[in-house]
């Protein structure tokens, strides 16, 4: 069954300006300093998220509320928000554990011998994540640059 990937993600394109707030830093501070800003980011997706799936799903959400983690590379500059502990799984689908069913639904299943297993419906509570914290993720980014900047300067 193909669960159909999505890939959550914001893109910065003003890079020079970000590289001018964090020239006068040394380079391990501005690795601190953007990497905050990332860590920022990545939050927005999950918090949003989370009100997606609650919005959307009045049935208990739990498990799959509490399974939503966010990670900063360590050796290039990036974040992951997703659902997995295994975060190669993140990087590849966007998804983990079983919340590409939530997200996307099923169709009705039938076993060989014909008894029902269900369907799912699709709420898109994840893909609705991007359009919605994509502009406000880069926002908030750029706030966390400044303020890591600010902050390491006193």
């Amino acid at each position: 069954m193909n669960n159909g990937s999505v890939k959550i993600g914001a893109e910065i394109l003003g890079l020079d300006r970000i590289n001018r707030l964090v020239a006068d830093l040394r380079d391990i501070d501005q690795n601190k300093a953007i990497k905050a800003g990332l860590r920022r980011g990545a939050n927005i997706f999950i918090r949003t998220g989370r009100q997606n799936l609650k919005a959307r799903n009045n049935e208990k959400t739990g498990n799959l509320m509490k399974s939503m983690r966010t990670r900063v590379k360590k050796r290039k500059l990036g974040a992951l928000a997703g659902f997995s502990m295994n975060y190669s799984r993140m990087k590849e689908e966007g998804y983990g554990s079983h919340s590409w069913l939530v997200d996307r639904g099923t169709v009705k299943r039938e076993t060989k011998k014909k008894q029902n297993r269900g369907i799912m419906p699709a709420s898109y509570f994840w893909t609705d994540t991007k359009n919605q914290a994509g502009s406000s993720a880069i926002r908030e980014i750029e706030n966390g640059i400044i303020t890591a900047v600010e902050r390491m300067k006193r």
